[in-house]
């Protein structure tokens, strides 16, 4: 990595040994090294890669990068990466760097912005100068996408309904397409638009935790409302009461729906855009976390004839994505698939998908009754919501049917109490109910920066480990470019299978309590969501903060 010490002027054999051995102790410290130990400036050092690696090299002092360059990263980015845009020829972006290795940043910018990078070299004191001189010139909020990757159908009827809005080239079109499309390639799941007394704020949810991101200016943010409005096939002129919508956008060749919730509050209307993904319907059970024990289990009860098998946990702890994964698994020509849902998240090929529709009367009662006259094998209802859709749910799984269905409960063994206490007699819930799969999602460490680390004698005590610390090599989060410095990338999935046993069938109704259920389970294997997350601790797939932070009321 060292060859273009080379390319040096006036760089003897004592200071080229020199910096050859740092380089061998740290990488990419030669640069360091020379500029500490040697007269060689910056400007040289960069000079020199410049030939050796065929890279651009230029001094950013007389240099104006383009508009449409800076808009594709903002100034926060820009400092964080210590880089900046400089112009866009076709599909690739020109971009000033300081390092020629730092293929993480090159990478993290192409998914940023949807474009090949190509670096050129400057130095770092000219970058922050640059940084500093443009980006004050440049008016924050605006933004640049080539097209709208709004499908052609709906940029038709938003365009009946204010052409104004429609223009592709507007400010307003081109920021609300640059908060959307950011927000997919970095991986976000929701966005949040939130206007305050004195200006806006623009956050994503990135692996389950918000994070701030430079926002449109107030002094356009009625405008980029308005055109979420529009293409959300939504009430323009009504600011007083919360609406709902959604749309469709096309971006490098997947499409994604859009789910839109417009809020009025005191300083205006809050926007929440819920992203979904049509990779995450592609999973498979295998790829979602599961321990290979949990798993076997699992897959068991899934294949019976009839009965429910529920999946309980928090909003946005992937609940609909396990179900879609589980009717994946067992679909077959053979048997009859229909979901009830509100609304239907994601378009599954050969599952007959119903949607509900409360604003007509048309409830997940009603839709039960209605697909139950279609003789279906298998069924998934969207959520089971109150006494009237448990009590068509459990007749359903009485008469022959196996039944999937969603429930908001802190663990597997409470889905039981929350049942009954629903108003569901106890024999039909223990008759009918064949298991409860409780998930959580927890954050995984980012591979290319996490940081070995041992656990303290308390941390020992209190996660319940036996040995010494040294017996457990654990990892907490670093930061990089590749993770936006957060130090975590993606999540994955902690479970707990409760399966209903004849011992737990024989209970009376007062002993149906969690603490009974799970004594019983543990013989055949069952762990809590706590077991499950420790071993993705120990396993090197995340951290004790994340563990404790998941799992607290363990």
């Amino acid at each position: 990595m060292t060859g273009w010490l080379k390319h040096l002027p006036n760089l003897d054999s004592t200071h080229l040994e020199g910096a050859r051995t740092a380089e061998l102790e740290q990488p990419d410290s030669a640069d360091t090294w020379l500029l500490e130990h040697t007269s060689i400036t910056e400007k040289e050092i960069l000079r020199a890669k410049s030939s050796y690696f065929r890279l651009p090299f230029i001094t950013l002092a007389g240099y104006h990068p383009s508009q449409e360059a800076i808009e594709l990263i903002s100034e926060e980015q820009a400092r964080k990466l210590g880089v900046i845009p400089l112009f866009c020829l076709e599909e690739k972006l020109f971009v000033a760097m300081p390092d020629p290795y730092d293929l993480r940043c090159e990478d993290f910018i192409r998914k940023l912005t949807g474009r090949r990078v190509k670096p050129v070299l400057a130095t770092q004191t000219d970058i922050k100068k640059a940084i500093t001189r443009k980006y004050l010139a440049a008016q924050r909020g605006a933004v640049f996408v080539p097209e709208s990757p709004l499908k052609k159908e709906e940029e038709a009827t938003a365009g009946s309904q204010d052409e104004g809005l429609t223009e592709l080239h507007s400010p307003t079109v081109k920021s609300v397409w640059k908060i959307i499309t950011q927000a997919i390639r970095l991986g976000a799941s929701d966005i949040h638009l939130e206007p305050d007394k004195s200006q806006v704020y623009l956050r994503y949810r990135i692996d389950g935790i918000l994070h701030d991101y430079p926002p449109p200016d107030q002094s356009s943010y009625l405008a980029v409302v308005s055109r979420i409005k529009v293409i959300s096939q939504m009430d323009i002129a009504e600011r007083r009461l919360p609406q709902d919508g959604r749309m469709s956008i096309e971006l490098e060749s997947k499409s994604y729906d859009l789910r839109v919730s417009l809020l009025p509050n005191v300083h205006g209307e809050g926007v929440c855009i819920r992203i979904l993904d049509p990779d995450s319907t592609k999973l498979e059970l295998s790829a979602m976390g599961f321990d290979s024990d949990t798993l076997s289990r699992f897959d068991r009860v899934i294949h019976r004839p009839h009965g429910i098998v529920l999946v309980t946990g928090p909003t946005g702890s992937g609940k609909s994505t396990t179900l879609y994964a589980t009717l994946a698994r067992i679909a077959t020509r053979q048997l009859k698939i229909i979901t009830v849902e509100d609304p239907v998240e994601y378009k599954i090929a050969g599952l007959v998908q119903v949607p509900i529709r409360p604003d007509i009367g048309y409830t997940f009662e009603a839709g039960l009754k209605a697909i139950l006259r279609h003789d279906p094998d298998i069924i998934m209802l969207g959520e089971i919501r109150d006494l009237s859709s448990a009590e068509m749910a459990f007749r359903a799984a009485l008469t022959g049917h196996l039944l999937f269905s969603t429930l908001h409960t802190n663990s597997a063994a409470l889905a039981v109490t929350r049942l009954i206490d629903m108003g569901v007699a106890s024999f039909q819930v223990m008759a009918a109910l064949n298991g409860v799969l409780a998930q959580r999602l927890i954050r995984k460490l980012c591979p290319q920066c996490k940081v070995a680390t041992t656990l303290s004698s308390v941390e020992m005590e209190n996660l319940e480990l036996p040995g010494s610390p040294n017996d457990y090599e654990v990892f907490k989060p670093g930061g990089c470019g590749n993770c936006q410095n957060i130090g975590f990338r993606g999540r994955t999935g902690i479970h707990e299978f409760l399966e209903i046993s004849p011992e737990m069938r024989r209970l009376s109704e007062s002993e149906l309590v969690g603490a009974n259920l799970e004594a019983l389970a543990r013989p055949k294997g069952f762990k809590s969501l706590r077991e499950s997350a420790m071993l993705k601790l120990l396993d090197g797939t995340t951290s004790l903060s994340e563990v404790l932070a998941l799992t607290a009321d363990e």
